[in-house]
């Protein structure tokens, strides 16, 4: 699809989710200069995936592309699910390309809800299984292990457990928020916090086991990999 819109648009595309991952290009994205804008891109979507509505930015890098446009799509529901990135578009094909671009997004909206809809319900289980574990409902200790595997607890390797909460908002005297807008704020704010610790412990090597409980975090990290890590550095 991400081929076929840039050849539609005769411009280079790429395509990332909310992870910050790029899950596809187009073939323009193979040779310099346009080989070298993915680390300006990189550094860019922390912010750009707070956006919700269409923005425009210019190239600072590299040299060769300098000044060059760069729109900006948010793919988004309840949720940031990811960006869409056209280069070098101009009105004249904002005009004549919008109804594609639209169908464009909306079709990978729907590809995304569906595989958030598959990762949502594996770690429904997960935050089931160790809210369960936490809260003392399992009687045999060899059904922990056996269940426990599978997300990558051992028996042998201690286990350190950190809670990540957000601090609480701060509103404006005399806001008001409805109750269910309240409660989808915080749903996709946790989701989003989630989804950023995910991200950022994956780049810096500290892989752990993460899970939602109520309003927090939990994240339970190998003992002795974190002392290899404090010990390395």
């Amino acid at each position: 699809m991400i081929n076929a819109l840039s050849t539609l648009l005769g411009k280079p595309v790429m395509l990332f989710n909310q992870k910050q991952e790029l899950l596809a290009k187009s073939t323009h994205f193979q040779n310099p200069p346009y080989k070298d804008v993915n680390l300006q891109i990189l550094n860019l979507l922390p912010a750009l995936l707070l956006n919700t509505t269409v923005s425009e930015l210019s190239l600072l890098s590299p040299v060769p592309l300098r000044g060059q446009s760069m729109t900006i799509y948010p793919i988004h529901s309840y949720q940031a699910h990811g960006l869409l990135i056209v280069l070098e578009q101009s009105e004249e094909t904002l005009s004549m390309h919008s109804l594609a671009i639209e169908q464009a997004v909306n079709v990978i909206r729907f590809e995304m809800l569906k595989t958030q809809a598959v990762k949502e319900r594996s770690r429904r289980y997960k935050k089931e299984f160790f809210t369960d574990l936490i809260e003392g409902r399992y009687s045999l200790e060899q059904e922990v292990i056996q269940r426990g595997g599978r997300y990558g607890l051992t028996e042998t390797i201690p286990t350190l457990c950190v809670i990540a909460k957000k601090d609480t908002p701060t509103y404006q005297e005399g806001m008001i928020w409805p109750l269910e807008v309240n409660e989808e704020l915080s749903l996709s704010e946790l989701d989003h916090l989630y989804n950023y610790l995910k991200v950022e412990l994956r780049k810096r090597g500290m892989p752990c086991i993460l899970f939602m409980k109520t309003d927090a975090i939990v994240l339970l990290f190998k003992f002795r990999r974190i002392i290899w890590r404090w010990r390395k550095h």
